[in-house]
């Protein structure tokens, strides 16, 4: 019997249509092996990358590195921990174009979201 690998597991749940992120990417065990053996459907880069981001041209050629193969590879790049103007500026230059953190919104319960973000009809 072959041994299955974590990739071929995925890949034969996303045969089932189920979508897989890598969260926290840059840290712990969601590192460049990982990355490179399993296709994600998002990328959620980790808010260490984010933080010194600005001043640190090292994080900077990361986030834009990791930001093309995403896009090369039809997989969504997400920025965590965004909290300054500084650092928005410094992602959206490296192409990363999607971010959460506290400098677009603190968490909210759901009724406060729907009400602030969700169109009614």
């Amino acid at each position: 019997m072959e041994k299955a690998t974590l990739a071929s597991i995925v890949d034969d749940f996303m045969e089932c249509g189920i979508r897989f992120e890598l969260d926290d990417f840059g840290s712990g065990y969601a590192n460049i092996s990982v990355f490179s053996n399993i296709r994600f459907h998002t990328i959620k880069l980790d808010r260490t990358l984010v933080n010194d981001l600005p001043g640190n041209e090292i994080s900077r050629m990361l986030v834009e590195n990791i930001t093309k193969i995403c896009r090369n590879f039809d997989m969504q790049c997400i920025a965590e921990g965004v909290e300054t103007v500084r650092q928005e500026e410094a992602l959206l230059k490296a192409g990363c174009v999607l971010g959460q953190g506290y400098y677009y919104s603190r968490p909210l319960p759901a009724e406060e979201f729907e009400k602030r973000y969700l169109k009614h009809i």
